[in-house]
């Protein structure tokens, strides 16, 4: 896959520059992300000490990512191109009083790179509707971090990280509205499938992680995304 993406990469700036056409896009939405095994590894986090009466305060919602896109229109209505995106949600619990307080942070973020297929499928106006397909490679990492606080006494903290890579792709369809300068809206909704991979400790990527059953952990970024973002076609003479 790494070869692939470095082909297409190569082929696009190889490209005669003449009569040539490019567009750039910058994104910013929302997704909503499936961690079942992450969420039940929380919960299992909270009932470990049931005395605490610890209570999941954050348990891996949806949350606002990024992207951006270079791509190459082959003729009118083809695009082909790079596409790059950033992820992140996370799970806490919490329960403080007056005797101490203790927290469990589980940060996820994930980097994603692959290549992007728009076709434009009409144009009415201002207005143009198109399909897309991307898909390519994610590399994510969790932090676990946990802290025990008794105030006045002692205090304690450990601090994992584990990461994991994974394949993944998102069709859509979207509208871009176009404005003046070669600029446009560009409004997309999509669902990402990901291939759930299994998470490992960073400095051993022989050994898995694993949750309360024994088996190991996924990380799972497939659902919903939602994208507003700005375009800029970029012609070359």
């Amino acid at each position: 896959m790494k070869k692939l993406l470095f082909a297409a990469f190569l082929a696009l700036l190889l490209q005669n520059t003449y009569g040539q056409k490019y567009k750039f896009c910058l994104n910013a939405g929302y997704g909503v992300y499936q961690m079942h095994d992450l969420k039940e590894l929380q919960s299992y986090m909270a009932t470990y000490y049931a005395a605490l009466n610890i209570k999941e305060v954050q348990q891996f919602p949806g949350y606002i990512n990024y992207s951006g896109s270079f791509e190459y229109f082959l003729n009118s209505q083809n695009l082909l191109g790079l596409n790059v995106a950033y992820y992140t949600t996370g799970g806490r619990n919490h329960v403080s009083d007056y005797s101490g307080e203790y927290i469990l942070d589980m940060p996820v973020n994930a980097y994603h790179i692959g290549l992007q297929y728009r076709n434009i499928m009409e144009t009415f106006g201002k207005i143009s509707l198109y399909a897309r397909l991307n898909g390519g490679i994610t590399l994510s990492t969790l932090d676990v971090k946990e802290s025990f606080v008794i105030y006045y006494a002692d205090s304690t903290s450990s601090s994992y990280s584990f990461g994991s890579k994974s394949f993944s792709a998102e069709p859509g369809f979207g509208a871009l509205y176009s404005l003046k300068n070669n600029l446009s809206v560009d409004f997309s909704l999509g669902y990402q499938i990901d291939i759930k991979s299994k998470l490992h400790p960073v400095e051993s990527k022989k050994d898995d992680m694993t949750g309360p059953s024994g088996n190991p952990v996924y990380i799972n970024w497939s659902g919903l995304r939602l994208m507003l973002g700005i375009t800029y076609d970029l012609f070359k003479q």
